[in-house]
């Protein structure tokens, strides 16, 4: 849970050293500065559940408590911290705290109005919860702002986004052609749209986590990015 690929996104702080399981947010994004004792408190929820996975965190739930208790902490700190927001949406979402969960994530779109992974996000809520109708809505929401960004400027990710909530509210076929004329666009380097090939050769959406991640993977040997890393979350990314 997109948040997406673009340049909001949050990076490596360089002046925090690098562990192997806590994912790192650097000082500034959208023009804001974070509060670094919110970010302390933030990496502290990261480290226990280790990452996170938007239904399961595969930890054990005084564990994922424990984050969500740290995540209200950090927004205290810094209501302005996004990913906070994002993550304690995901905490919530994995102990099956959905009405909990879409509170936080009412209160993010308000102070993020243009982020499409809180749209996305309460979409895989209402669907795993059987409301087929208001994720639909929310798709429609998210491929909305996916698309608002592909405006401001070319975006690969932000355009696979795009694709995969076309493919959730129209099928797959959709999918499989939004990311055909990517493949052929002149929008796009050609590493892009050999990256956008080898999602349509994954075939289905339901094949969207593990094609993407390969195409993340591609991009960064490409372009030597060796060290750029992402936080994968079930059918979205936050970037990090």
């Amino acid at each position: 849970m997109a948040c997406s690929n673009n340049k909001a996104t949050a990076q490596t702080d360089p002046k925090v050293k690098k562990t192997s399981t806590i994912s790192h947010v650097k000082l500034k994004y959208d023009g804001v500065k974070i509060n670094p004792k919110a970010i302390e408190v933030f990496r502290r929820a990261q480290a226990i559940v280790e990452r996170g996975q938007m239904y399961t965190c595969g930890a054990e739930p005084d564990s994922v408590r424990l984050a969500i208790s740290l995540c209200h902490k950090a927004l205290k700190l810094d209501s302005n911290y996004k990913y906070a927001f994002m993550f304690l949406a995901i905490y919530q979402s994995s102990l099956r705290e959905y009405k909990e969960a879409l509170k936080t994530l009412d209160q993010a779109a308000k102070r993020f109005d243009d982020e499409p992974q809180i749209p996305a996000f309460k979409g895989f809520i209402y669907d795993i919860q059987g409301d087929g109708l208001q994720a639909s809505i929310e798709y429609q929401e998210a491929k909305k702002l996916y698309d608002s960004i592909l405006h401001r400027g070319k975006d690969v990710s932000a355009y696979i986004n795009m694709a995969f909530f076309v493919g959730l509210i129209e099928g797959n076929s959709e999918y499989i052609r939004i990311l055909r004329e990517g493949s052929i666009s002149g929008n796009f380097t050609y590493q892009e749209r050999e990256g956008l090939r080898q999602m349509i050769d994954f075939g289905p959406i339901n094949r969207y986590e593990i094609a993407k991640e390969t195409v993340w993977q591609y991009k960064c040997k490409s372009y030597g990015k060796k060290n750029q890393r992402k936080i994968f979350i079930r059918g979205n990314t936050i970037v990090q």
